[in-house]
């Protein structure tokens, strides 16, 4: 039986909260997004999960938990204690927080050597992937992989069981059981979906009457997994590894499918480096033919031509966004993203001229900046700008490299507070009078975020006070304290040759990691 039910074919689509099993469902399984209902409907895991769990099994019960909706399913409105699984999809490291505030709120205890009773706790997602240890003080079994892998086993294990011990033999038989950490193991290895257009894609969505996904409506759909320029400050590209694509047949298929259940002729694609996919330009020319709307998320400067910045504007994107990341060119250099100031020139200024705005990312704490990055950035983007009218249309935002799990700048000390600001203000100087903001992440954030990332098994105590205290960032320095952690390590070089937690996980590019790291490391200072 589908459990799901669409509307009456046009308009707006009922949610999908229709299940209701005759008699006690074998089993129940909550997705937990640990974030706000629209952030979760704009995850497309959630979408994947919830339609693969209903699609594959009968007669079982798969329901909604997020901040907002804590306590109880919003399909079902049972508490998540009532359930057999929970599956935290960890997208972000604050995430960790809001995981522990549902599963307080649900009756279940966060901390897995205090949990006597409740469901079996999988945490998965980005950060998990990067470091398991991170989670394993909260979840039962943290997954190192893809998520269709783990489904598949979740959907073997209902059927064996209900328990740690059925998913885990469910894992082995899919050969995929050092995939999880349970905090025992020596090693791990990540798992992987090796071609994509065998991985499942959901044709329907997750809609609701009251809330829009943060990309807006439309149909959600991944042409591209991994990224083949492994940027070292981005732990997405490294957990994702290698580059894998989904034929044009099969993402044209999708979202013609799709976009019949979502009712809006618009599509939200999924790609670390969208214009990396060979037949970028064909898929986009096909959809203009069809008159449908598309947005692009991401997007690498350097694979962009004069002809790609129409397409998207034909598509119905207003805003272009550029991240040369510095002005430095030797720092560009060092982190793989050569600055070719003459094609993000051309770039601005035909998306100005056709009325689109701009938005440049900037990032302070590279290998081999300088002094002087902030200056270099503002010039940068001065140079870029030219003459054009800018009346309002182009952004800066600045954010401090965060040294992440799983990336060769994990070893890497994260920028002082005092120079960071510094820089910002030399950015903010150098473009004054262009009527340019500049918007900024605080730095403060930036540190807790280092912190978590690259935190070990008492990540989860430090959540669950932190949790306790309030949201502050005054809070999270009190709850550091009461762990006993150091708050100033992220800011200190890490030795590669020392054990740190990530390095529980080992695949193809552990060794080139190390070493792209070590190469790295020296061009800070001690």
């Amino acid at each position: 039986m589908k459990a799901w039910v669409v509307g009456n074919g046009v308009g707006i689509f009922k949610e999908y909260n229709v299940f209701r099993p005759a008699v006690r469902p074998k089993a129940r399984v909550a997705l937990i997004y640990p974030s706000i209902y629209r952030a979760s409907i704009t995850n497309l895991f959630t979408h994947i999960a919830y339609f693969y769990l209903y699609e594959k099994l009968n007669n079982v019960l798969v329901d909604r938990f997020t901040l907002d909706n804590p306590s109880r399913g919003a399909v079902s409105g049972l508490p998540l204690r009532s359930f057999d699984y929970a599956l935290l999809s960890i997208g972000f490291e604050f995430d960790v927080v809001g995981a522990v505030k549902i599963l307080r709120s649900g009756g279940v205890e966060p901390l897995k050597r205090l949990r006597r009773e409740g469901p079996v706790v999988v945490a998965g997602g980005p950060p998990a992937t990067a470091n398991p240890v991170s989670l394993s003080g909260l979840a039962d079994v943290v997954f190192a992989g893809e998520g269709e892998v783990l489904l598949k086993a979740l959907a073997d294990a209902v059927e064996r069981g209900k328990s740690l011990e059925c998913l885990l033999e469910s894992l082995e038989s899919l050969g995929a059981r050092e995939s999880a950490f349970t905090g025992s193991e020596e090693r791990v290895r990540r798992a992987r979906v090796d071609n994509l257009d065998n991985a499942y894609i959901p044709k329907a969505l997750i809609r609701s009457f009251k809330y829009e996904p943060i990309y807006g409506d439309g149909y959600y759909v991944e042409v591209s997994r991994g990224c083949r320029w492994l940027c070292p400050f981005c732990m997405e590209s490294h957990v994702t590894y290698p580059q894998r694509f989904r034929s044009l047949g099969k993402v044209l298929n999708a979202i013609r499918e799709g976009l019949e259940y979502v009712g809006v002729k618009r599509v939200v694609f999924y790609s670390l480096s969208f214009f990396d996919y060979p037949q970028a330009d064909k898929l986009l020319e096909n959809l203009i033919e069809e008159n449908f709307r598309y947005s692009i998320p991401s997007v690498r400067y350097h694979t962009l031509s004069i002809k790609r910045v129409d397409l998207m504007r034909l598509g119905g994107q207003q805003t272009l966004t550029l991240a040369p990341e510095t002005g430095v060119s030797y720092a560009a250099s060092l982190i793989g993203k050569e600055l070719d100031e003459g094609l993000l020139t051309s770039l601005t200024q035909h998306a100005l001229s056709t009325g689109m705005s701009v938005k440049f990312y900037i990032m302070f704490g590279l290998p081999g900046e300088g002094r002087d990055a902030g200056a270099a950035a503002a010039e940068l983007v001065r140079r870029c700008v030219g003459r054009s009218r800018v009346g309002g249309r182009v952004r800066v935002s600045v954010n401090p490299l965060v040294p992440k799990a799983s990336t060769p700048l994990q070893y890497a000390p994260l920028i002082g507070r005092d120079e960071f600001r510094a820089k910002l203000r030399d950015l903010r100087k150098g473009l004054k009078g262009l009527g340019i903001p500049v918007d900024s992440y605080d730095w403060r954030w930036a540190w807790a975020q280092a912190v978590l990332s690259l935190g070990g098994e008492w990540v989860a105590d430090l959540a669950v006070r932190w949790s306790e205290y309030g949201p502050g960032i005054g809070f999270f320095r009190r709850a550091l304290e009461d762990v006993g952690v150091d708050p100033c390590f992220v800011l200190r070089k890490r030795d590669p040759s020392r054990m740190m937690p990530p390095d529980i996980v080992e695949w193809e590019l552990s060794r080139v990691l190390r070493r792209r790291g070590e190469e790295l490391l020296k061009l800070y200072p001690d």
